[in-house]
C-alpha cells in the first residue's frame, strides 16, 4: 500500500543508544553558558515547548506523550527540513537527557544530547548541553568535521538561549 503524495516519508531509526552513549560516543562536544536565573527555575521550563521553540530557535515541537512529562517521554521536533523523533533517557528537575530516534538525514547512526543546569552566582546558572553522536559507514571520516561544527552550534544556541532567558525571567 502506497502512502498519501502529501504524507511525510518514513524517517529512518537509528541505533538507540542508552545514558552512557556519553561516555563511548567517537564524538561529544559538551559546550556551556552562564545565563540569568536559578537553576530550578530554568529546569522547570524543560516541560514548555516554548523553552525550545523560541529559546533555541527550533522550528516546532510537538510533545507526543502525555503529562507529566518525564523519562521515556517522546516529542517530535522540526528545524527547517531536519525532522526528528526524540525519547527521553533522564528528566531530573534540572537534567534532561535524550536521544533521537528517527531522523530524515541519513548520515547520522546515533545521537544523544544532555542538557544541565547549576546554580552559580546569585541569579545565574550554567547551563552545560552535551552531544553525542555517531555517523553511518563511510561518513565516519567526517566525525572531526562533525565534532567542529557542534561547537560552533553550541556556541550559537547557548548565546541565543542566554538572551531568551534574560529578557523572560521566570
Amino acid at each position: 500500500m502506497q502512502s498519501p503524495p502529501d504524507a511525510d516519508p518514513p524517517m529512518p531509526a537509528l541505533t538507540p543508544v542508552p545514558l552512557s552513549f556519553f561516555e563511548s560516543a567517537p564524538v561529544c562536544v559538551t559546550s556551556h553558558r552562564l545565563v540569568k536565573g536559578a537553576a530550578a527555575d530554568i529546569g522547570a521550563r524543560f516541560d514548555d515547548a516554548r523553552f525550545w521553540v523560541d529559546g533555541l530557535r527550533l522550528g516546532s515541537v510537538t510533545w507526543t506523550s502525555p503529562r507529566p512529562h518525564g523519562t521515556h517521554t517522546t516529542r517530535t521536533v522540526e528545524v527547517g527540513p531536519i525532522r526528528v523523533d526524540e525519547q527521553f533517557l533522564a528528566w531530573e528537575p534540572t537534567r534532561v537527557a535524550f536521544r533521537l530516534d528517527h531522523l530524515n538525514a541519513p548520515l547520522v547512526e546515533a545521537f544523544a544530547e544532555d542538557w544541565r543546569v547549576v546554580d552559580a552566582a546569585p541569579g545565574h546558572s550554567v547551563v552545560r548541553w552535551t552531544v553525542a553522536l555517531r555517523l553511518r559507514g563511510p561518513a565516519r571520516l567526517l566525525h572531526p568535521l562533525a565534532r567542529a561544527a557542534l561547537r560552533v552550534a553550541g556556541w550559537a544556541a547557548l548565546g541565543q538561549l542566554s538572551r531568551w532567558l534574560r529578557d523572560r525571567p521566570a
